[in-house]
């Protein structure tokens, strides 16, 4: 018996250390190892412990051999709500970032809101127990403190903060929450029969601090930040504690308890209508405007459905797809917002009308149930808990509906709500195993579940945690340049400890193309380079089979395809078809529009070999396809430019496109333009030049070589075509004098060297010369 009751308190420390641990841990962790520091090991942590808490209930549930179940309607919101996040990702676009998250959507997968929901239902029974609270404002406080003094520090000095939350805007949403939660202790925790919720002795000296801290925090960092959804959730938690205080004006009798909370009030009010003189100071945070997070939103539902949307952490698809073109005017045309500027509409357009409408019954509830007690409650003590629980809840609430969220502003709202619960009265029903075999058999079998879970959990971590760790050293090394091997085996790791992370694949497949280029310097021979062509194709449509509604999937397959078709029959085709792929994908985006155009350029170029062959009928066919060729990449590049006028590409190949169709003045008219507009390209100046060569243009020709070459000295090309036209004109000696300039860029090519030979012998003028190095 006296083993059981230690087993018993043993596994109930395990749940109520583990909450406790989440509380404090969760808003300071950050593993600077992995490529993102804060998101993906939030969740870890969040997974590892959240199954700890749910492991020692249920064993203590096994333990003492009955189950309290409580009667209350938000329980079972909240598991509906998770329900519909399950089926969501069930359905979703990238059902593995939906399930487990990656890519900075760690947030919002089913696996984390899972985790929510233990915390939640877990948290909510701890709290229940008076003896919980301390340690609890506690450990709450200990996380805010160590945000708030690192934010401090930032702040004084200039700037850079080391951020470990996230986004500057979610440091100061977090600090504000914690603020206002910190002004409620100070004003409503007293001395008497309403009780403390401070530590004693040192315990509670060093609590007070972090919570001054905290306060201060948030103040420096709002002032730094300067936004007025800081500000005004701020307001509306602050607003909710006085609006009650004028309810039970007793709590508030000694004003010397007002100061913090007052000072809150006042400075919030104060710099949501004046400039902060501290502005400018963090860096500027850019999300999609409210209008287009809408029009987003409800393209996204009626394209992947209305009930359950796109999938959790799939809004970065839903916005490739369906974002405004007005956006191409701006800076931001190329960016993919992976959330809106509202918590609210990613949820409507990622888990649909069911998803959002589940979260906000449950929302609804929650605040109904707590504003009915607030009001009903006579105890003071119960009523100041309700409060200031209530108050920090409002500030992330408004902050959902008004701002996007992420790991450590989810779990506090969530850790929040489990706290008001705690505090509503509720009938708990107690079932004894031996009354109810069923449940014991659940209880009992849920405990094994759970059991294997946790092993899973640390086998699965430990796996991903490796893949994580292995591409980060591969971003580094490839940063550092170092040879493409070595990145190349680390990306090789990445895959191997984890095969479910596109990716992965992707930075794979580019990595081995670069290693491809290599044999143009004689370094790889050509069995290994038809080895690594074929590792680039595979890892890139590897990449497309984990996740073919990712644009950028696409859009990298298709950059192989082109890169290796001189190599890779057909490779033009595949090429065409990812790059329309991506089109369809991303609609709006000028970008992919050009690299289809280019897609096209190098077909007709690849049809304009096959024109020249013996057989007529296949000749005149190729000749024919060539011309539908040129044609389809006149009209998708004129697309481009119709979405991005300014769009210099573009223009290029357009003007390119042009030349090869032998529409030459078309051709010329088009990169003047671009010339205009971008006069240091020596791209653009160079192809110019070749243009007026073809015109007959010569001195125009001559006038452009010369400009890209004070421009860039060492433009082999240029100095190559302005020596024909020297030599043309019979002034060989300058003709000698830029080849000689050549010939020391170009040490080993033995075409320069054959033709200074010839200059300098005075040999017949050749007419036509190819370019020293590649162009388009």
């Amino acid at each position: 018996m006296n083993t059981r009751v230690s087993f018993e308190r043993l596994f109930a420390s395990l749940s109520r250390y583990s909450i406790f641990v989440l509380v404090f841990l969760i808003p300071i962790v950050y593993l600077p190892w992995t490529t993102d520091p804060l998101e993906i090991n939030k969740q870890t942590v969040l997974l590892v412990f959240g199954l700890f808490a749910l492991l020692g209930s249920l064993a203590g549930s096994v333990l003492e051999k009955k189950v309290r179940v409580w009667k209350l309607n938000l329980i079972v919101l909240a598991k509906l709500f998770g329900l519909g996040v399950l089926i969501s990702s069930l359905f979703s676009l990238a059902p593995v970032t939906s399930f487990i998250g990656q890519g900075m959507q760690e947030y919002t997968s089913f696996l984390t809101i899972a985790a929510y929901l233990v915390v939640f239902l877990v948290g909510a029974r701890m709290l229940r127990d008076e003896e919980s609270l301390v340690p609890f404002f506690g450990s709450l406080f200990g996380g805010a403190g160590i945000v708030g003094l690192v934010s401090i520090f930032g702040v004084f000095s200039g700037g850079e903060v080391f951020n470990l939350i996230g986004t500057p805007h979610a440091l100061g949403l977090y600090l504000g929450c914690m603020a206002v939660i910190a002004g409620g202790v100070f004003v409503l925790s007293r001395d008497d029969s309403v009780g403390v919720l401070v530590a004693e002795g040192w315990k509670g000296v060093l609590q007070k601090g972090l919570m001054w801290i905290s306060i201060l925090g948030f103040v420096l960092v709002a002032l730094a930040l300067d936004y007025w959804v800081v500000w005004m959730s701020v307001l509306v938690g602050l607003g909710c504690m006085f609006v009650f205080g004028f309810i039970r004006p007793r709590v508030f009798d000694e004003v010397r308890r007002l100061v913090a909370v007052m000072v809150l009030f006042v400075v919030s009010l104060l710099f949501l209508f004046i400039d902060s003189p501290l502005s400018g100071v963090l860096p500027a945070e850019v999300s999609p405007s409210y209008g287009a997070s809408w029009h987003v939103a409800e393209e996204s539902l009626r394209d992947f459905g209305w009930l359950f949307g796109s999938g959790p952490g799939t809004y970065v698809i839903d916005y490739a797809k369906h974002h405004v073109a007005e956006v191409n005017s701006t800076a931001l045309w190329d960016v993919r917002f992976d959330r809106s500027v509202s918590h609210l509409f990613t949820l409507v357009s990622t888990m649909g009308i069911v998803g959002v409408g589940l979260f906000l019954l449950f929302v609804g509830f929650l605040l109904g149930e707590t504003l009915m007690h607030v009001f009903r409650e006579r105890d003071d003590r119960e009523w100041m808990l309700a409060v200031i629980g209530l108050s920090g809840w409002a500030v992330l609430m408004f902050a959902m509906v008004v701002y996007s969220s992420n790991l450590t502003l989810g779990f506090v709202f969530w850790f929040l709500s489990a706290f008001l619960m705690s505090r509503l009265p509720a009938k708990e029903r107690v079932i004894a195993f031996r009354r109810s075999p069923r449940m014991a058999l659940g209880v009992s079998l849920g405990f094994m579940i759970v059991s294997v879970g946790v092993v899973t959990l640390l086998f699965m971590t430990s796996s991903r945690y490796a893949a994580e760790i292995s591409f980060a050293r591969a971003i580094s090394a490839d940063s550092a340049g170092a040879e493409k091997e070595e990145v190349i085996a680390y990306l090789q790791d990445a895959v191997r400890f984890n095969r479910w992370n596109d990716a992965y694949y992707r930075n794979l497949s580019h990595a081995y193309l670069l290693a491809a280029t290599e044999v143009s310097e004689g370094v790889m021979a050509p069995n290994v380079l038809r080895d690594v062509v074929g590792l680039a194709i595979s890892s890139g449509q590897k990449s497309v089979e984990l996740s073919p509604n990712n644009v950028v999937n696409w859009s990298t397959l298709g950059d192989v395809y082109r890169d290796v078709a001189s190599v890779v029959a057909d490779a033009d085709l595949f090429a065409i078809a990812a790059y329309e792929e991506a089109v369809a994908l991303s609609p709006q985006n000028p970008k992919y529009y050009v690299a289809l155009g280019r897609a096209h350029l190098i077909r007709a170029d690849q049809l304009a070999v096959y024109a020249t062959s013996e057989d007529e009928d296949f000749a005149r066919g190729a000749i024919e396809e060539r011309g539908a060729a040129l044609d389809r990449a006149v009209e998708v590049l004129g697309s481009a430019l119709a979405l991005k006028g300014d769009y210099a590409p573009a223009f290029y190949y357009l003007a390119l496109a042009y030349s090869r169709q032998g529409n030459l003045s078309e051709a010329v008219s088009r990169l003047e333009t671009l010339r205009l507009a971008n006069p240091q390209d020596v791209g653009v100046g160079f192809q110019l030049g070749l243009l007026y060569l073809q015109q007959g243009k010569v001195d125009e020709a001559e006038a452009e070589f010369v400009r890209v070459i004070e421009i860039s000295p060492y433009y082999s090309n240029a100095r190559w075509y302005l020596s024909s036209i020297y030599e043309d004109r019979g002034d060989i000696d300058r003709a000698i004098a830029e080849v000689e300039v050549v010939q020391t860029l170009n040490p080993d090519d033995t075409a320069v060297l054959q033709r200074l030979d010839r200059l300098r012998a005075g040999d017949d003028v050749v007419d036509d010369i190819e370019p020293i190095e590649p162009v388009e």
